[in-house]
Formats: structure tokens, sequence, C-alpha cells
């Protein structure tokens, strides 16, 4: 058996594909000057990425407009068994989400226990991504 991987770097559009196929990911905040990682579960509604909010680090980070990075992975499988592993991260600024339109579209895209918000939208400028196939 081989070790041996291909890594490939990927474009802004694949980053913003593989992004918008997953439910799960990470979110990097600074708190108190400490840095953090939190677990989200988000959903995409356009280009943004909208994640539901929990009191502490991250509902701070939202209300600070805070320059957050979002990192996400997943494996995908091919028609003959093949799998390709990647991992995704958007760099952008974090907000609460207050207006009552954007409230309601994101409470309708929130697969994660039907939560009622607080939510927030990251709108990444920066990407970075990699895939790696056996």
């Amino acid at each position: 058996m081989s070790l041996d991987h291909e890594v490939h770097t990927l474009d802004e559009a694949a980053c913003r594909s593989l992004i918008a196929s997953g439910r799960l990911g990470r979110v990097a905040v600074t708190d108190r000057a400490l840095p953090m990682i939190l677990p989200v579960a988000f959903a995409c509604l356009g280009a943004d990425i909208v994640v539901c909010l929990v009191p502490g680090a991250l509902d701070r980070a939202a209300d600070a407009g805070q320059v957050v990075c979002f990192q996400t992975d997943g494996t995908d499988c091919s028609d003959r068994g093949i799998a390709a592993e990647w991992s995704v991260e958007a760099i952008g600024q974090l907000r609460r989400v207050d207006d009552p339109s954007a409230v309601e579209l994101c409470r309708r895209l929130s697969e994660w226990g039907r939560s009622a918000g607080p939510f927030a939208v990251l709108t990444p400028q920066l990407f970075s991504g990699r895939s790696r196939t056996p």
C-alpha cells in the first residue's frame, strides 16, 4: 500500500463550492487577546457563510465585527471508490444579523436544530484550500 498522495491547491471557485457542500466547520476568533477555535454549524447564504451564535466568544466576535478565519473539511468519494480529502479556509469579517428579512432567511437555512438564532454572517474576502487524492 502506497502512502503517496497528490496535493492540489484549490482556487476560489472550488473553495466556495466545497464550503457550500459542508455543514460543520470551525471559526478561529480572538477573545480577550487569546486565540480560540470554536466548532460551528453553518449554511451558505449567497456568497456569505451563516453561523448560529451561542453566548460567549463567538457572540462577542460578531458584536465586535471581528475578522475571523473559518475552516471546513471533508471527504468525497468517486464512482470508483477513490476518496479525495479536502480542507478549505475563508477569512473575513463576522457580523451579527439583525435585519428581520435576513434573520428569516437564516432561519430557513438553519439545519442545526431549527435554531431561532441569533445568527452571524461571515463575508469571505480571502480563500485557501487543498485537496488530496491517493
